[in-house]
């Protein structure tokens, strides 16, 4: 009874690819922010190569790498706010994330007003 009881402690704290709920929500988070600023340049491309008179690509491009530096700044903060993570122990890759993120907001505020 003991045993069961501790599993599904363990089994609550554990995401279903056994790692742990924060770190599975930092992994999504990131991979989405990803995948949308790939799409912000893929329609920035669009825009500067083959439509160039359309400027709705841009702003949609502008739009993608706003909400992918805000996905990656809560990746980063979930990551950051889970228990048994010391700041002491965040090295350049965590600095590396947050530079990334802040320069995709930044890329789409340029574009925006570009």
């Amino acid at each position: 009874m003991m045993k069961l009881t501790a599993f599904r402690l363990h089994s609550r704290e554990l995401g279903a690819s056994g790692c742990p709920n924060a770190l599975t929500g930092t992994q999504a988070l990131e991979t989405l922010a990803f995948i949308i600023l790939l799409a912000a340049v893929i329609l920035v491309a669009v825009q500067l190569f083959v439509m160039k008179d359309k400027d709705i690509m841009k702003k949609a491009g502008a739009v993608c790498c706003i909400v992918a530096g805000a996905f990656a700044i809560i990746g980063v903060i979930v990551y950051a706010t889970q228990k048994g993570v010391k700041i002491s122990t965040l090295h350049f890759s965590f600095a590396f994330c947050v530079i990334a993120a802040v320069g995709g907001i930044v890329a789409g505020v340029l574009l925006i007003i570009g």
